[in-house]
């Protein structure tokens, strides 16, 4: 697998030419980086039209401010490794559109420097690529120095690494990663073996810890499947209860530099948890997090 081109969302604020100087310098060193800004007009209300100025003129403005900005930032990088779009209209829509029409390989957004908290809100831009886009996403809430050495990967099914599988041997050759796989038993599935035993009360302490050494001996399997996409032995984990949580906590403990999230194959409930899960991660996350999502024609509802 090969990284040859990297779309990466430019609002100019400190964060967003953070993560694309650490993703051209550490992540994809020979990638072309095609840096897209996006003007969005907003719509003012009726009592306030006279006073705002025409779209036209908003468009015109903020195009000559976002030329000379670019000006200044791509001096700094490779000449022949950068190219510059500016669109009109809803930010996810031109960066997802940008991405498609290059046939980038990546599409990279940094946390926002101006609304904290733009990871919990509905409706930003990168809960709309996250939703939206088939091409892989990298949210960095955080940078790290230099480049990931520790990789955690969160997979909703252990059964298939087929989605990550790509990337984690891109990283391992480059970099000569650490990766250790990591499956989340949710509270709600636990509940539901433990109320399916034919033997013993469910709340019992006991039980619990058989069914949970049980769930574990079973996951062994799930290292033969690292070993037969050719990515060798690999530390795996099983842990117990909320997903997103459990993400969080695991990369803190194991001060990974990079959670890789698998976006399952499945109907639209299993896809809208997963961006649950996503959006709580990316809320508490130590590092960045790269989200790879199975092509629309591989994602059936159920």
């Amino acid at each position: 697998m090969e990284i040859k081109r990297v779309v990466s969302g430019m609002d100019f604020s400190d964060s967003a030419v953070t993560a694309a100087r650490w993703v051209s310098s550490h992540f994809a060193p020979e990638a072309e980086i095609i840096f897209v800004h996006s003007i969005f007009v907003p719509v003012p209300p009726r009592f306030l039209r006279g006073r705002f100025p025409s779209p036209e003129v908003v468009v015109s403005v903020a195009r000559e401010g976002a030329e000379k900005r670019f000006r200044e930032l791509t001096s700094s990088f490779a000449p022949n490794r950068v190219r510059t779009e500016i669109r009109v209209g809803q930010p996810a829509e031109q960066i997802s559109q940008v991405a498609t029409e290059y046939g980038a390989d990546l599409v990279v957004v940094g946390k926002h420097g101006q609304r904290p908290g733009i990871w919990s809100r509905i409706g930003s831009t990168a809960e709309k690529l996250l939703g939206s886009s088939a091409i892989p996403v990298l949210l960095t809430p955080k940078i790290p120095e230099g480049h990931p050495k520790n990789v955690l990967l969160a997979l909703e099914d252990p059964e298939d690494i087929s989605l990550a599988a790509g990337w984690l041997r891109y990283l391992t050759s480059r970099f000569s990663v650490s990766i250790t796989g990591l499956h989340v038993v949710s509270s709600a599935i636990l509940s539901g073996i433990l109320s399916a035993e034919a033997f013993g009360p469910v709340g019992s302490q006991d039980r619990v810890a058989v069914v949970k050494d049980e769930i574990r001996e079973s996951s062994s399997t799930w290292q033969r499947d690292f070993e037969s996409a050719g990515l060798g032995a690999i530390e795996t984990e099983v842990t117990f209860g909320e997903p997103g949580q459990e993400i969080v906590f695991a990369a803190t403990r194991l001060h990974s530099d990079l959670i890789v999230i698998g976006r399952a194959r499945g109907g639209a409930t299993r896809r809208a948890l997963l961006g649950s899960v996503t959006g709580e991660v990316l809320r508490e996350a130590p590092c960045p997090v790269l989200v790879v999502t199975a092509p629309e024609d591989e994602i059936v509802d159920a």
